[in-house]
């Protein structure tokens, strides 16, 4: 008997050695994966764009992040990752 078409053959999962590989030590936290629409990107890129030194996606995004949680907190202690940084639109 011949092997099915590659379209009805059964999916096998990978082993965690096979499959993935362990964070590196230099990169200390969790990737998140976020899904923009293309207006949403088109801003982050036009705020980028006018940034005086460039800047990645990511870093533009961890910095909207870190801005908006400062924002919402009630308490400046509570805010994670309080770190001074230069973050203001120029």
């Amino acid at each position: 008997m011949s092997d099915p078409p590659l379209a009805f053959r059964r999916h096998t999962r990978l082993g965690p050695t096979e499959f993935s590989r362990p964070a590196p030590a230099i990169r200390p936290g969790k990737q998140v994966g976020v899904r923009l629409k293309q207006d949403q990107l088109a801003a982050l890129d036009s705020w980028i764009a006018k940034q005086p030194k460039p800047i990645s996606r990511p870093e533009a995004i961890r910095s909207f992040l870190a801005v908006g949680l400062h924002l919402v907190s009630r308490d400046p202690a509570e805010f994670p990752g309080n770190v001074k940084r230069d973050i203001s639109p120029r």
